[in-house]
């Protein structure tokens, strides 16, 4: 599904396992409130559309750092060693065919500001109270950010505080 889309897969400029990060953040965020974290993914037609993304990612997150937006740049410039193929005998030779764009200028300002709605990251977490809020939201941004080597590993984050229910570490629950 795309509202899972971690930014530099939506980008173009290659991922790794810290995309997996990112969209166990997003996972854990739509179980926690019971409602998706990304809500303005698609278009008018129903079809995913990376700037609206993107937008809301801006929205919730903040702009991204110009090492992001230069990766992504410098990336949809590079040619594939051979074209791909995404459906409907579409042939991209590379990201930027792929993934659209470009969604920034050359100073790092999106060129859709008209599409970042006004809800903050805090803003979005309504069903837990002042302190688990905060626990939770310190959790989801080890998660969730723009630069991938920035987000915690998968053992980083099960010593997070987050994750200490009733004085029990869930280290125990993640082994078996």
């Amino acid at each position: 599904m795309h509202y899972y889309r971690a930014p530099e897969v939506v980008l173009g400029y290659g991922w790794d396992f810290s995309a997996d990060i990112w969209n166990f953040g997003v996972l854990v965020w739509n179980i926690i409130e019971g409602t998706e974290l990304f809500t303005q993914v698609e278009d008018a037609n129903g079809r995913y559309d990376p700037k609206s993304h993107l937008a809301e990612m801006i929205a919730l997150l903040g702009p991204p750092p110009k090492e992001v937006i230069g990766r992504a740049e410098y990336m949809s410039q590079v040619d594939y060693p051979s074209p791909i193929s995404i459906g409907a005998g579409k042939l991209c030779k590379n990201a930027r065919e792929v993934f659209g764009g470009p969604y920034f200028d050359k100073e790092g300002k999106s060129l859709h500001e008209e599409l970042i709605p006004s809800p903050k990251l805090e803003d979005t977490v309504p069903s837990l109270d002042d302190s688990e809020r905060e626990l939770f939201l310190s959790f989801a941004r080890d998660m969730l950010t723009w630069v991938p080597s920035e987000r915690k590993t998968a053992r980083e984050l099960t010593a997070h505080p987050f994750l200490n229910f009733g004085g029990h570490i869930t280290k125990d629950f993640l082994k078996s």
